[in-house]
């Protein structure tokens, strides 16, 4: 990956501090994603689904409503505002979101490159601007497949982090990435008893969550801990210690894997 899509993930455990110092409206030049809708296929992965569902989170903060979730393109096209707990909110733009919405767009939209295996290939993405036939904003954010889609909408929380105003995007944003290479892991040692933080024998289970958001944001997709389970007897009735590591364990793994998209190695 290059430089940019390698930050620190720093930048998304500031990510409300910073929204909360942000103004609301997009300059000129910007689609602002303030009345937005998000487009997804209710198929994609349950990783891609749960960076949509940060992306409208960190909207929400700064308008108090978080984006309309659209699973039919015609349909989002065609809703120009819903009522959401008795309140009507307008739908001004749209993130279309994966391979799946971007075929769809493309039969609509005759300006839309096809996204393929080849184009933009394995786990990369394309994040682009554009305008529909009548006049809806859109920002289309895919892969070539599902890695490709997810590491698109984390682009595009980071852009919007980047903007002034916190919620907005270049109208005219055409940006391509795909990675250098197809395996790119991290290797924790928990051996080692230094004292916490440093080393990750003293991590709860939510502090190996964060550690495991912080790795996906830096493009990796394999995580190798050094897990404990050498130590253990092969008995039918383990300690109760023991018990109660393997189900933290089991749930580390469980999130890497469905909520990040990550490969796990022990």
């Amino acid at each position: 990956m290059n430089n940019k899509q390698l930050k620190s993930c720093g930048a998304v455990s500031l990510c409300y501090c910073l929204l909360l110092t942000a103004s609301w409206n997009a300059g000129a030049g910007e689609i602002s994603l303030k009345q937005a809708g998000v487009v997804v296929d209710a198929r994609e992965a349950s990783y891609v689904h749960y960076t949509i569902a940060e992306l409208r989170r960190q909207i929400e903060v700064l308008t108090g409503y978080a984006p309309i979730l659209f699973h039919d393109l015609e349909e989002a096209l065609e809703t120009d505002e819903v009522d959401e707990l008795g309140i009507t909110l307008p739908v001004r733009s749209l993130v279309v979101v994966g391979r799946a919405m971007a075929d769809r767009l493309a039969q609509v939209q005759n300006e839309t490159t096809p996204i393929t295996d080849q184009y933009p290939g394995e786990q990369g993405f394309v994040l682009k601007s554009m305008r529909a036939a009548g006049g809806r904003n859109i920002v289309l954010t895919t892969g070539s497949d599902s890695h490709g889609t997810n590491y698109a909408v984390m682009e595009l929380r980071q852009l919007l982090l980047e903007s002034s105003s916190g919620l907005a995007v270049s109208d005219t944003l055409d940006y391509f990435d795909k990675p250098t290479l197809k395996v790119r892991a991290l290797y924790f040692h928990q051996h080692w008893r230094f004292n916490y933080p440093y080393c990750p024998w003293s991590w709860s289970v939510e502090q190996w969550k964060r550690v495991i958001d912080t790795t996906a944001y830096m493009r990796y997709n394999l995580v190798i801990p050094f897990a404990h389970t050498d130590w253990m007897a092969p008995r039918a009735n383990p300690s109760i210690v023991e018990q109660e590591y393997l189900a933290g364990l089991r749930e580390v793994i469980d999130y890497a894997q469905r909520r990040r998209g990550m490969k796990v190695w022990l």
